[in-house]
């Protein structure tokens, strides 16, 4: 099942406590991310949150996830240790396994001014995980800046930002978070991320990184549509070969290849490279590049013009 992003929000403040609340109930079932950012140690309210990554030296960077319950509700309030600058975020994602947790990492830079994150990495153990990627910014208090600004989100996974904001009391910015999110890690391995950013340089940058498992595989009826450029081949129509669904990437190779070869000249060259769920991919056959999609047909194949 392909992860969704469903909703988030994010506040800050320089009190007692901070309350984020999401723009409406999370449903059940579906997975509940929180990030927070202080110069002090933090606690989250509610229950069944799960601690993930953490840096705590001096100041408080924090992940936690959970699975919502039945009338979860929408607002979480956050508290740090003493009244202070604190920043939060709250995400809802769709399409979760119900224990998704899969791995995470964590890295900081501290002590010298710098304009990125050090990039933190983990292994994943299992193939399209949702990874989510947050910067946690930290000055002195009291002294005065301006907010970063422009984040370019970098590593072995391409990720999207999902939000950005700090803490401000007048011209002070003590903490900021930038966090980010991919949908699709792909196939099991390695995966980094880091954050860089423009206007000002912060003296520490903690970077956490964690990997949620996807619920179970849908699987789909398959029509497939390529654009064969062999001689001879172009628009022929095979049936009947393949009644099988198709479910990860390495089948939809594995069956397209085996059927190209049936009816391509010997040394053809067939990839396919899935595109998120498997409703989407890309064909190549040799030099020609073409789509398949998804369509009613359950149980023939037809190699045609490209649709």
């Amino acid at each position: 099942m392909a992860f969704a992003r469903v909703q988030n929000a994010a506040g800050g403040t320089d009190d007692v406590s901070l309350t984020v609340t999401l723009p409406a109930p999370p449903s059940a079932g579906n997975l509940l991310i929180a990030v927070a950012n202080a110069d002090a140690t933090v606690t989250i309210g509610g229950s069944g949150w799960n601690a993930g990554p953490s840096i705590i030296d001096g100041n408080g960077a924090y992940l936690w996830w959970k699975i919502a319950g039945s009338g979860e509700p929408s607002a979480v309030t956050f508290t740090p240790s003493v009244s202070d600058y604190i920043t939060a975020g709250l995400l809802e994602y769709s399409g979760n396994s119900a224990t998704p947790y899969d791995t995470s990492s964590s890295s900081t830079h501290s002590g010298s001014a710098t304009n990125t994150t050090q990039a933190a990495s983990m292994t994943t153990t299992t193939g399209h995980d949702l990874g989510i990627a947050a910067g946690l910014l930290h000055q002195n208090r009291g002294t005065p800046t301006v907010a970063p600004t422009s984040p370019v989100w970098s590593g072995s996974a391409t990720w999207s930002s999902v939000q950005s904001g700090g803490a401000v009391s007048g011209s002070n910015v003590t903490v900021w978070d930038f966090v980010a999110d991919n949908l699709d890690l792909g196939p099991t391995g390695a995966v980094s991320a880091s954050v860089a950013w423009s206007t000002v340089s912060w003296p520490d940058a903690q970077q956490l990184l964690i990997a949620f498992k996807p619920g179970a595989t849908t699987t789909y009826p398959v029509a497939v549509f390529a654009t064969v450029s062999t001689a001879g081949v172009t628009g022929r129509r095979v049936s009947r070969l393949c009644a099988s669904q198709l479910t990860t990437a390495a089948v939809v190779r594995r069956r397209v290849g085996h059927i190209l070869r049936k009816i391509l000249t010997t040394g053809a060259t067939v990839t396919v490279t899935s595109h998120g769920p498997l409703r989407n991919a890309i064909v190549t056959i040799g030099a020609a590049v073409d789509r398949w999609i998804i369509g009613p047909i359950q149980d023939r194949w037809k190699i045609g013009p490209g649709q």
